[in-house]
C-alpha cells in the first residue's frame, strides 16, 4: 500500500514531502551590453523524505527562459534549474523572477537574476 501523507481530519503529514532548497536563490550578473545572454544553473537538494518533482517554472518576462529536471529528485538528492536571460531590447536594472511549481509545501518558490544592461556605445 502507497504512502497517503493526508491525515484523516485533512492536515497533511509534513514527514513524508520532499522540501527543495536552493544553493543560492538570487544571482547577479553584474553590467553586461544589450544583446548579450546571460545562463545561470541554480543548484537545489531535495532534503525531504519523498521524491520532488518540479512541475513546471514560469518567468516574468519572455526574455528569461527556465529549464527544469523532468526526472524525479530522489532524498538526498540534486537538481539542476537553468536560466537563460536574453537582454536583447533591454537597458538599465534587471531583475527577473522564475517561479518554480513542485509537489512541495509550500508548492512554489522563486529564484531570481538580475543585473544592469548597457547599451553598446
Amino acid at each position: 500500500m502507497a504512502y497517503n501523507p493526508l491525515r484523516s481530519d485533512g492536515s497533511i503529514d509534513s514527514s513524508y514531502l520532499p522540501i527543495l532548497k536552493w544553493d543560492e536563490n538570487v544571482y547577479d550578473f553584474g553590467t553586461i551590453k544589450e544583446g548579450e545572454v546571460v545562463e545561470k544553473k541554480y543548484t537545489f537538494k531535495n532534503i525531504g523524505t519523498a521524491p520532488l518533482v518540479v512541475l513546471n517554472a514560469t518567468s516574468t518576462c519572455g526574455c528569461t527562459i527556465p529549464e527544469w529536471p523532468k526526472a524525479h529528485i530522489l532524498p538526498d538528492s540534486t537538481g539542476i534549474v537553468t536560466v537563460r536571460f536574453n537582454s536583447k531590447n533591454k537597458e538599465g536594472a534587471q531583475n527577473k523572477e522564475v517561479t518554480i511549481f513542485a509537489n512541495t509545501l509550500p508548492n512554489r518558490s522563486t529564484i531570481h537574476i538580475k543585473g544592469t544592461v548597457e547599451k553598446p556605445k
